[in-house]
């Protein structure tokens, strides 16, 4: 897969299929394979546990990775049965996705400052 996030990606889909951009159905369908290929494989680092104090951030992401590959496969079952009501799903599921991200980022962020402030103390 390209760089870009997979908000921007299923955004860019979701435009183009609702503007009835013509696409091919097969090079489309390898595209969210490959993409859901790379959230299960992202997902699939998650398996361990969390370290002592990252199981937020850890259940944070995996609640991500599964509103993004359910974004995908509502893009793959609009393939199928063009029904439009599937690509709203696919951008609430994604927008949900992107939101739960930045979430894990602001944990992240103030995790650091946490230790920068012990470190300095």
């Amino acid at each position: 897969m390209q760089e870009g996030s997979l908000y921007d990606l299923v955004l860019s889909l979701v435009e183009n299929l609702m503007r009835n951009v013509h696409f091919d159905a097969v090079v489309l369908r390898g595209l969210l394979d490959e993409a859901r290929g790379t959230v299960g494989e992202v997902a699939s680092s998650y398996d361990a546990p969390a370290p002592e104090g990252a199981e937020a951030i850890r259940e944070l992401m995996l609640e991500s990775l599964t509103l993004f590959d359910s974004a995908l496969a509502q893009i793959e079952a609009f393939i199928d049965d063009a029904e439009e009501e599937r690509l709203s799903l696919a951008m609430r599921d994604a927008q949900e996705a992107n939101d739960l991200l930045e979430a894990v980022e602001d944990l992240v962020q103030v995790s650091k400052d946490i230790i920068s402030e012990m470190v300095e103390a």
